[in-house]
């Protein structure tokens, strides 16, 4: 996971795919999924930076313990803006990582509200074959998040409840 994001220039993603701009005036990167103003976001940490060396080396390193990597399936909505994000990181990923072994396709995912669309977003029980694993490995998206503990519960939670002792792991 580190190598992958280690071997994203993410901040010319940002200017060349959602904001086509250079200049760097209408966003920037940020270290998590919050607003810079939100309880939730850590001005000390900072974002990931762009390593192409390292993620070389982290994968080596993973390629020397699995043995093998494996191809990830990488899922993304049809939005053109997006679809042009994560196609241009899949295609960066095998690209930099194809010698070593390790490809990255893009999918369709699911719309979202369908039953696929419920099944691809649920975390897959063990044993139970009413919630089947997600046949994918990676999922790009964009989400609007007004009350980051709120609306990050289900993610962290075990239940579906909103139990405060789910969310103690």
């Amino acid at each position: 996971r580190r190598a992958l994001v280690y071997s994203l220039n993410r901040q010319q993603l940002l200017e060349t795919k959602f904001l086509q701009e250079p200049e760097g005036r209408l966003g920037r990167l940020t270290s998590g999924p919050f607003a810079t103003r939100s309880y939730a976001y850590n001005p000390l940490v900072k974002p990931h930076r762009f390593d192409p060396v390292l993620a070389y080396s982290l994968i080596l390193g993973a390629r020397s313990e699995l043995k093998t990597l494996p191809t990830l399936k990488l899922i993304c909505p049809q939005d053109p803006t997006i679809r042009a994000a994560a196609k241009e990181m899949a295609e960066n990923w095998t690209r930099m990582f194809e010698k070593l072994g390790l490809k990255v396709v893009l999918l369709d995912a699911p719309p979202p509200g369908t039953v696929a669309g419920r099944i691809s977003t649920a975390t897959a029980k063990a044993g139970d074959p009413s919630n089947p694993p997600a046949d994918w490995d990676m999922r790009y998206e964009i989400i609007r998040m007004a009350e980051p503990l709120v609306e990050l519960w289900s993610v962290a939670a075990i239940t579906d409840g909103t139990d405060i002792n789910s969310v103690q792991h």
